[in-house]
């Protein structure tokens, strides 16, 4: 599991070898009040928070240069379908009395890749491992917008505008994070040599 702010993810991954493993996951997108909308955001027309919900599936091309007990190198590829509905947001301008409130709805796209190294930590004998990794991405987001309602002070042409509006955004990632696993390969082994014996 990753991504504890506002996403929870369960994922399996395969070792092809002890060179290379792949893995697949899923997750859910889920409102985090804290920064919805987010007050740290220089707009929040562009960068509204952690206010979406949905889904998101990932692909992982992990490759170990020097075998499982080295650190890896990850390939991942990244795709999240997300939503809001009537969310209320708020935006200064130029000044502390030029500013808007505005209620809006929206369903955006988001695809990406990230590159990643990281190291694993087994314990528990190797059933459970700790893998802790970082790296750097890029996220394409298309937002499909509807504005329902703007309250713009002083009172002029409402911005953001209402109806209907698209916003393609193009932004890199920072990737850091821990994930905890279970090693069910290393019980078959065992169960395997057992049977031997």
């Amino acid at each position: 599991m990753k991504d504890m702010i506002n996403q929870y993810d369960l994922g399996v991954e395969f070792g092809i070898n002890k060179y290379i493993a792949i893995g697949i996951s899923g997750g859910i997108i889920h409102t985090n009040p804290i920064f919805s909308a987010s007050p740290l955001s220089p707009s929040q027309a562009e960068w509204p928070g952690t206010v979406y919900q949905g889904s998101v599936g990932k692909f992982n091309l992990k490759i170990y240069p020097m075998g499982k007990l080295s650190g890896y190198w990850n390939v991942q590829f990244i795709y999240k379908s997300m939503y809001y509905r009537n969310v209320e947001f708020f935006d200064m301008y130029q000044g502390e009395h030029d500013y808007a409130t505005y209620t809006r709805s929206e369903d955006a796209y988001v695809r990406g890749i990230s590159v990643m190294h990281g190291h694993e930590y087994a314990f528990a004998k190797g059933f459970m491992y700790l893998d802790f990794y970082y790296g750097l991405g890029f996220r394409q987001r298309e937002r499909n917008i509807t504005t329902l309602t703007c309250n713009r002070e002083p009172s002029g042409i409402p911005k953001p505008p209402l109806g209907k509006s698209t916003l393609s955004q193009s932004f890199p990632v920072l990737e850091v994070g821990l994930k905890m696993g279970f090693n069910f390969q290393k019980k078959k082994e065992q169960e395997i040599k057992q049977k031997m014996q």
